[in-house]
């Protein structure tokens, strides 16, 4: 008999910036060069998808925040995302 497996809500983590300040700068170049040079600046976010079979304690969270948090670079890693949502529709 097959066991059934309750799923759980994906659980995300975000960290910024998911870029190096160098790579930003070509970015910011291309962009202004390609699509407009109005364009002032660029950000980035890595977003993590983790998928637990239970839910996280306290402890896993805390182990989870610093997995992902680079130890030689403790940048910041939150629950909520860094991004704000662009001040204008995505193109379709």
């Amino acid at each position: 008999m097959e066991e059934e497996y309750k799923t759980l809500p994906l659980i995300y983590r975000y960290k910024t910036p998911a870029v190096s300040e160098a790579k930003k700068q070509d970015l910011l170049a291309s962009a202004k060069k390609i699509v407009s040079a109005s364009i002032k600046n660029i950000e980035s976010e890595f977003c993590f998808y983790i998928d637990a079979s239970t839910p996280l304690t306290a402890d896993e969270s805390e182990l989870l925040r610093w997995l992902l948090s680079e130890t030689f670079e403790p940048g910041p890693v939150c629950r909520g995302k860094f991004l704000k949502q662009p001040p204008f529709p995505n193109p379709q």
